[in-house]
């Protein structure tokens, strides 16, 4: 996810009414601009982390992101948020101990329900897939996910044989990503106008230290 932070048109006016033009203040834009980027970056991690049940935090979140800074003679930065996509562990799961076929004294086969969450806003629900229940594995590389059974697709090591319950392909359960998360309308979205405001603020600053030094 990109977010371009520049001059608004009202303020580029302003600038130009009150300095004759963007090269009266270039290295002081660029500036404003890059301090401007560097909060949006800060901002946009501390929001996301505040929605989100993200084991990573804010922190981690900050590190998929990065800055390409603005110049004197291209007044425009970009806050870059990159990632692959999370796995539901990596917000909040009832249990990552791996599952058992369990039986009841009568003999049937007791089944678990795994229960995940990714907002702090809503509670944990029963993750269901098309083909049952979530359950959890641990893969011979010794890597533990919580994964459905996907009712439509035979896993690689069963091609040739029959598509049933047993030789269906595992998908791990999937969460948002750190883009989506810091692009999402209760991050982002609430941190627009902060975001404008900073920016406009920053070219009011801009054109008093040229004016008045």
């Amino acid at each position: 996810m990109r977010i371009n932070i520049k001059v608004d048109e009202q303020d580029l006016k302003n600038l130009d009414e009150r300095l004759g033009g963007l090269q009266h203040c270039g290295p002081e834009l660029k500036s404003a601009i890059n301090k401007t980027a560097k909060m949006v970056q800060k901002s946009l991690a501390d929001q996301a982390g505040s929605v989100y049940r993200y084991k990573g935090g804010k922190a981690e979140i900050r590190k998929d992101s990065s800055i390409k800074k603005a110049t004197s003679s291209r007044p425009e930065a970009t806050v870059l948020f990159v990632s692959k996509t999370h796995e539901i562990k990596d917000f909040h799961v009832s249990s990552l101990a791996v599952s058992r076929t369990q039986y009841t004294p009568s003999g049937r086969r007791r089944s678990r329900t795994i229960k995940g969450a990714v907002l702090k806003s809503s509670g944990s629900k029963a993750l269901q897939g098309a083909s049952g229940k979530a359950f959890v594995v641990q893969f011979k590389s010794g890597h533990v996910s919580v994964v459905t059974r996907d009712p439509e697709t035979i896993a690689d090591k069963f091609k040739g044989k029959k598509l049933t319950k047993h030789t269906q392909k595992l998908r791990v359960w999937r969460s948002p990503s750190t883009p989506t998360m810091a692009g999402n309308k209760k991050v982002l979205g609430e941190m627009q106008p902060e975001i404008l405001e900073e920016m406009h603020e920053q070219v009011q600053n801009v054109i008093e230290k040229v004016i008045y030094g």
